[in-house]
């Protein structure tokens, strides 16, 4: 109406209040019923949301999920997402952490498949936001095979996730109370966070009428006999092999929760800068004695431990003391990594050099023994200690020598049947015109890290030297990734926050398809009737000239069968546009770095790969040719401190 309008569209009480009263003229008195388009479309606001206090019946009818992330600070393993499974009729709690988003889909059939097997049930209703992690085409294949209804929030809705939102601020006002209370370094959250989730599992809960999530699920009260005050300092018994009669026996640490495999403590070694699992552990709760405050002094001792924070500090800046450091940072995000320096420019790509402090180092100096021929430096630590692991095993040269073996002939007939279940050869007769490859096995033992047997590796190989131009080879050009488009993919990802993932195909050129028609003999151990066949080979071998161009060929056609298109300026390089974002692939032989906005579109690439090759998933980028690539909030770091290392060891430097 007109006076509606003239006001300024005031509501139906303040407008009626005006026209009731005495003006001038007004003789009328007004009962208004008012519905105005233009109030409507500038002064709605959403409507309420009710409260529902109804629960579910049974437990796993319906669980509430969601992912939190990225986590401002990167665990010491790496992990930046946690996602969250709720039983509504229990509110019991289980956390899972990930590193990426694409991990979600396999993390949610790890869950159902304990669901299965420890209650014998399945989950029939799982409610979550409508973040593209859930929305991705496996997960709603997976749904509709296993019956689940997914119930999905409105966009932007994300109070319709009430369940999980409230679970994520409640778990994450208890860790940041531990962690403050304890003064333990940002970087375990993740142990924080367990403990958290373990305890409000175990806590009276008003939405429970004061029962625990723990009775509601097992209908037995919980125990807290066991509980401790984390981030306490503990001492911890040493194992046999790290003392003698005359060193400590126990080792101060920090206690940081409960292994729920294992019966006993995990503790956090500020020496050695690694976690230990033991029941053999004394606690200091009771003084208020931490092992990360430099002032605080139980009144029994007169020992002052160093921060946690100051140790990890001095650790980021011994690791780096040998190179500068180069540092990718990413726009409005607080610079907290140790060895990078302010940047007046958060939008380029700044080379820094770092001041190290000086580091009190032993005088001792290592002599290796002679009969390995490396020099006498410490630099030759690693390539020493290799050889000396080396040394224990038997290696043979020939096939003769590996068959008087068990563990080398199974290991040679496992090589086999991985070749016969790709398809890497049929077995036919020779033509009379031609003359078959020779072959050979080349033998390996790899091991660990500290010396122990990790397995017995037997590798068939192609006497590619016999091979003659233009006759069972043509071209042999397999294409790589230049180092400037690492340079460029690092620094995209950095500026604009993209995860950056890493995975590794097993076996890579026994994928490629060979065009040419190769023959070889067949491999000692593999007994053909008649004798007089041969392989014909259907697949690339190791020892092939055209082994590396085989297998770019078919990873090429792989991915644009996948929409991907490749770069006209680095062949190596694969891109995808979606309506989300942008997926970009970059491949180096059997080395693949993924990374963009489109977290859904990323999954998929994963699941294509996984189902077209043998693919091993490596999570997040640590290590690429020879770039040692470090993660933190304001950005990404690179250095070459192992591989030059490596080149110093070996040169005898």
């Amino acid at each position: 109406m007109v006076w509606h309008r003239r006001l300024g569209h005031p509501n139906t009480q303040i407008l009626s209040h005006v026209l009731n009263s005495d003006l001038p003229g007004n003789k009328d008195r007004y009962s208004l019923s008012l519905e105005c388009d233009s109030c409507k479309l500038g002064k709605s606001k959403t409507l309420p949301f009710p409260l529902h206090a109804s629960r579910a019946s049974y437990c796993f009818d319906l669980i509430h999920s969601d992912v939190w992330g990225p986590s401002p600070v990167s665990s010491h393993e790496k992990f930046k997402y946690y996602v969250t499974f709720i039983n509504d009729h229990s509110i019991f709690t289980w956390v899972y952490f990930l590193r990426s988003k694409s991990e979600v889909f396999r993390t949610f059939t790890e869950f159902l498949a304990y669901i299965d097997n420890q209650f014998s049930t399945s989950i029939k209703i799982l409610r979550t936001d409508s973040g593209g992690e859930y929305l991705s085409t496996e997960f709603q294949v997976f749904f509709a095979s296993k019956g689940i209804f997914h119930q999905r929030s409105c966009p932007s809705t994300l109070q319709q996730n009430g369940v999980a939102e409230r679970k994520n601020r409640h778990l994450l006002d208890v860790v940041r109370t531990l962690l403050l209370e304890s003064s333990v370094p940002s970087m375990f959250w993740v142990e924080a966070l367990k403990i958290a989730t373990y305890l409000i599992n175990r806590l009276p809960s008003q939405v429970l009428h004061m029962e625990s999530p723990y009775f509601r699920l097992f209908a037995k009260q919980p125990s807290y006999d066991h509980l401790r005050i984390f981030g306490c300092v503990c001492f911890v018994h040493l194992p046999p092999h790290e003392q003698h009669k005359l060193s400590a026996q126990f080792v101060r640490c920090a206690f940081l929760g409960y292994n729920m495999c294992q019966k006993g403590f995990v503790c956090y070694d500020p020496t050695l800068h690694h976690t230990r699992i033991s029941r053999n552990v004394i606690l200091f709760e009771n003084q208020h004695f931490f092992p990360v405050s430099s002032s605080t002094v139980s009144s029994s001792s007169t020992v002052v431990l160093p921060s946690f924070e100051q140790q990890f500090s001095d650790l980021h800046l011994v690791s780096s003391r040998f190179q500068p450091g180069i540092v990718y940072t990413r726009r409005s995000r607080p610079q907290s990594l140790s060895v990078a320096h302010p940047i007046s420019d958060p939008t380029t790509l700044q080379i820094q050099s770092v001041t190290a402090p000086s580091v009190r180092r032993s005088s001792r100096v290592f002599v290796s023994p002679n009969r390995y021929g490396f020099p006498s430096s410490s630099s030759g630590n690693s390539i020493s200690a290799l050889i000396v692991a080396l040394s224990n095993f038997d290696i043979p040269t020939c096939y003769s020598h590996a068959a008087k073996h068990d563990y080398w002939r199974q290991a040679m007939q496992e090589e086999i049947a991985a070749l016969e279940a790709n398809h890497t050869w049929d077995i036919e007769p020779c033509p009379p015109a031609i003359v078959p490859l020779g072959c050979k096995w080349v033998y390996l033992v790899k091991v660990q890290s500290d010396g122990s047997l990790d397995c017995y590796k037997a590798r068939l190989v192609a006497l590619g030297n016999n091979q003659e131009y233009g006759v069972n080879y043509e071209e042999t050009f397999a294409p790589v990734a230049k180092m400037t488009t690492v340079r460029t993919i690092l620094a995209l990802a950095a500026s604009s926050d993209w995860p950056l993932h890493q995975m590794d195909v097993k076996n890579v050129f026994l994928h490629g398809d060979l065009k040419e028609c190769i023959y070889m003999k067949p491999p000692l151990g593999l007994f053909l009737s008649p004798t007089s066949h041969v392989c014909k080979l259907r697949r690339s071998l190791y020892g092939l000239k055209q082994a590396p161009r085989a297998w770019f060929d078919k990873f090429r056609t792989t991915l644009l069968q996948f929409s991907f298109r490749q770069s006209k300026y680095d062949t190596s390089l694969f891109l995808r546009k979606s309506d989300v974002g942008i997926v970009v692939l970059l491949v180096y032989v059997d080395d693949i770095v993924i990374t963009g906005s489109d977290s859904a579109l990323l999954g998929q690439l994963k699941t294509h790969l996984f189902e077209s090759f043998h693919m091993k998933d490596l999570g997040s980028l640590t290590y690429f040719l020879g770039l040692e690539v470090h993660h933190s909030p304001s950005g990404i770091s690179l250095n070459q401190h192992k591989y030059a290392n490596d080149l110093v060891a070996t040169t005898g430097l």
